[in-house]
């Protein structure tokens, strides 16, 4: 990974060895607090640790909280959604609603989150929860057209939060989000 490389040869992370052959991505500055914090292993791709008995530690907290954030009664989201990256700058305070709105989930019919192809048409719809009620933005001719209008609805509910089917630079390029016209 480019980034990654470019930022070693800066001098400005450290890699934190967890089980299962995985690491964990930190700042320079942050890894000898960590480090001296104990041993961290991996738990679904996150750094955790064994504090006082029975109570984990996330390393992606202890992070914001080494780097004098309160996050008290709020989740810890990675910007990037790679969980075993802890840099600073890929870190930030989220309540559950807005660590919700960047994961990625995609359905089965469908490599785009949020698009199905309608059992009866064949067409593709776009779907979406809200409050528990699913809702439909109708059905398109392709599925890039349904994944561009889950895409435009999520952008106006979770703003920055959410992670789109396509780069935020497409939207920028053409002036804003595209407009989909519904069949």
């Amino acid at each position: 990974m480019k980034e990654i490389d470019d930022l070693m040869s800066l001098d400005l992370i450290r890699f934190i060895p967890l089980t299962k052959g995985e690491i964990a991505v930190v700042d320079r500055w942050m890894h000898d607090a960590l480090v001296a914090m104990g041993s961290w292993y991996s738990d679904c791709g996150y750094a955790v640790r064994r504090a006082g008995g029975r109570r984990t530690q996330y390393m992606h907290r202890e992070v914001l909280i080494l780097a004098g954030h309160d996050i008290t009664g709020l989740e810890v989201d990675h910007w990037n959604g790679d969980p075993s990256d802890n840099r600073q700058c890929n870190l930030r305070p989220a309540t559950p609603r807005q660590n919700c709105a960047n994961r990625r989930q995609h359905s089965r019919a469908s490599e785009y989150q949020g698009v199905y192809q309608h059992k009866d048409t064949g067409r593709w719809q776009a779907r979406y929860k809200l409050k528990g009620q699913g809702r439909s933005l109708g059905c398109f001719a392709t599925e890039e057209e349904a994944a561009l209008a889950y895409d435009v609805k999520m952008l106006e509910f979770h703003g920055h939060w959410y992670k789109p089917n396509f780069p935020l630079k497409l939207f920028y390029e053409c002036g804003g989000p595209p407009i989909v016209k519904r069949p």
